[in-house]
């Protein structure tokens, strides 16, 4: 699993990178851990994972509607649909 290097403190922007597969498949996905190590190299934002039938961020355990940012990797025309879920 891919974890931040950083400890979630108020006022940091809550970035969820949504993939949507189980976790097992999103997580041989290179953009989920490009993406992870982007937004944690930002010392104001803080990097979660959601990936398809989540509820919450895997480590924040925030909602996906309460996340400031969500960002989605999608690698099929048929993952779109997997979206709206």
């Amino acid at each position: 699993m891919i974890v931040s290097r950083k400890s979630y403190r108020k006022g940091m922007v809550k970035v969820a990178i949504a993939y949507p597969a189980p976790a097992r498949i999103a997580l041989q996905s290179l953009s989920i851990h490009i993406l992870g190590r982007l937004v944690d190299e930002d010392p104001d934002a803080y990097p979660d994972f959601v990936f398809l039938n989540d509820e919450m961020g895997r480590t924040t355990k925030i909602r996906l509607k309460d996340f400031d940012i969500v960002l989605f990797s999608v690698h099929y025309e048929l993952d779109y649909p997997r979206i709206l879920r």
